[in-house]
């Protein structure tokens, strides 16, 4: 796999989107599930995008200028290459590789050097799907049959098991994987009556801690006095040995 899907914080971030037509309007529309602050330069925009930048003035800024190969951008973080002008994308890709900025060309499948997934979230679960620029149609269907699974979920399940499982990793607890699995099947989870549970089996935890620690120091002091026993043994044979010589 080439492309390995991560998350990155886009908290304080900014993305130039080059080009304003729909290919760069699909674009922008996935940005805004993110907190990039989102730019985008052409020298025409369709209406789609007009309306989208007085929705969301605050998070998208247009600026109608002529773009040609020569065009230079600088200051941002990411870039996103979509005009309809295929030799244009060309040399706009080749002067993000000189620029080192990660970015996303989305004519045809590059050498870019990100990929954009399309991306569905829902009460801390994420799901990003691609087919690597290569088919946005398949890409669609999986997406719709994905948000279909993710909205049988129970939310309010995941919720209260998130906050368990920040409580078990406050705790060192044991198993919290297991334990999270187990309780993702019960019918029925109540957060304050499974913390005061969690802190019985907290205090089980530690006793059960307490207790090893307890043998393994009581099996190394046993090694210990074995050990000077022989040593001992030793020395007083050396001793015994000497006594004689002195003797003689």
């Amino acid at each position: 796999m080439r492309y390995l899907p991560m998350s990155f914080d886009t908290k304080n971030k900014t993305v130039l989107v080059v080009g304003g037509g729909y290919i760069a309007l699909e674009r922008i529309e996935r940005l805004l599930d993110s907190e990039f602050k989102i730019y985008v330069i052409a020298s025409e925009f369709i209406e789609e995008i007009f309306k989208l930048s007085d929705k969301y003035s605050e998070r998208i800024l247009l600026k109608k200028s002529t773009i040609d190969s020569d065009f230079v951008f600088f200051g941002y973080d990411y870039l996103i290459i979509a005009t309809h002008n295929f030799d244009l994308n060309h040399s706009l890709e080749e002067r993000a590789k000189k620029s080192s900025i990660p970015y996303e060309r989305c004519d045809i499948v590059s050498s870019s050097t990100l990929l954009m997934n399309k991306v569905i979230s829902k009460e801390g679960l994420t799901v990003g799907i691609t087919t690597n620029g290569i088919n946005p149609t398949i890409t669609d269907i999986v997406f719709e049959d994905i948000s279909k699974l993710l909205a049988t979920y129970n939310e309010e399940k995941i919720l209260i098991l998130n906050k368990i499982r920040r409580e078990l990793v406050k705790k060192n607890a044991l198993n919290i994987d297991d334990k999270i699995r187990k309780l993702y099947f019960e019918e029925k989870i109540k957060l304050d009556t499974y913390l005061d549970q969690l802190e019985e089996s907290y205090k089980e935890d530690i006793q059960t801690t307490k207790k090893e620690e307890e043998k393994l120091t009581e099996e190394l002091n046993e090694k210990i006095n074995e050990i000077k026993e022989e040593f001992n043994k030793t020395e007083k044979i050396k001793d015994n040995k000497e006594n004689k010589k002195d003797a003689n």
